[in-house]
């Protein structure tokens, strides 16, 4: 089942307010068409927000919470708060979108009557989650990403306790999606920044936070100020530039940063990029000799990617 609000015209489209004890979202119909919340533009109007409010919110299987422009209107922004809040278990749709937590700038399509629509040029909205516990596994997406002529949106997590671990089950294409936080953008157009306050932070088996941009637009920042940050069993923290002073990782860790089984914090900076840099403030940096762990900084041409750890 799905719940939507959409602009197809000069004006704005109306906001979602969801409230209640418990919500879970999850399954595809037997069209492969997800089970979710949703707020759209396909005009000039801007899209409405996506705002929810519930003490346990499970996103599962095949369920969605999605802002999208198709069109020249901004897209709106999803907001949650939350006491504990679950997404996991990737799935791809009929036009082969991942399910998850996604905010994104539509990228040009042909109709089923053959029809082209142009790509959409108004900018992505933010995510932004407030909760004490934020579990992603399975493959679960937390996604905000360009793919047209707008900028993407950024993704703000203040968490008490955030855990991302493991890889979904293979889906029909054969492949397996990794549980991720991405902010990205495939255009000339901006991606968004990840900002994270949490207490602890736990990335594991292969899951992932990544910022990046494949063309020579801005990268966003990857920003963390908490605890404890732990990186385990190729648990990794990635940032791509191809061109700008961004796509830097910046981490505070109060207590301890563990980096353990090769988990890897990693910037690439191609071309004319000033950014990739790492900067990493921790009384505690910890990792295992032999087991392959590694904080790096690529420059690839530019004079990008620097490093600057503090521990004291």
């Amino acid at each position: 089942g799905q719940i939507s609000v959409t602009t197809f015209g000069l004006g704005d489209a109306g906001n979602l307010t969801v409230q209640a004890d418990t919500i879970e979202i999850t399954g595809l119909s037997p069209s492969s068409a997800f089970s979710g919340l949703f707020a759209s533009t396909e005009s000039s109007g801007r899209g409405g927000d996506l705002v929810i409010d519930a003490d346990d919110i499970r996103v599962i299987d095949g369920g969605i919470i999605s802002v999208a422009t198709f069109g020249a209107g901004a897209g709106g922004s999803i907001e949650i708060q939350a006491n504990t809040m679950e997404i996991s278990g990737a799935a791809t749709d009929f036009g082969g979108t991942l399910n998850g937590v996604t905010s994104f700038v539509a990228p040009a399509s042909v109709q089923s009557d053959g029809n082209e629509l142009p790509p959409a040029t108004g900018n992505g909205g933010g995510i932004a989650i407030t909760a004490n516990q934020l579990l992603l596994s399975d493959g679960g997406q937390i996604d905000a990403s360009t793919f047209g002529d707008g900028r993407a949106g950024n993704i703000t997590l203040n968490v008490n306790e955030i855990t991302l671990t493991g890889l979904s089950e293979v889906l029909d294409d054969g492949t397996q999606i990794l549980s991720r936080i991405l902010s990205s953008s495939e255009t000339d157009l901006a991606a968004g920044s990840i900002g994270i306050v949490s207490d602890r932070l736990s990335i594991q088996n292969g899951a992932e936070i990544i910022v990046s941009s494949l063309s020579t637009a801005n990268a966003g920042n990857l920003t963390i100020n908490t605890g404890t940050i732990q990186l385990n069993n190729g648990g990794r923290l990635l940032a791509e530039v191809n061109g700008g002073d961004q796509g830097n990782i910046r981490l505070v860790a109060d207590d301890l940063l563990v980096l353990r089984r090769n988990s890897a914090i990693i910037t690439t900076a191609s071309g004319q990029s000033t950014g990739g840099n790492i900067e990493i403030q921790s009384p505690f940096i910890v990792g295992v000799p032999g087991e392959n762990s590694d904080i790096v900084a690529n420059a690839v041409q530019g004079n990008g990617s620097n490093n600057a750890i503090t521990t004291k």
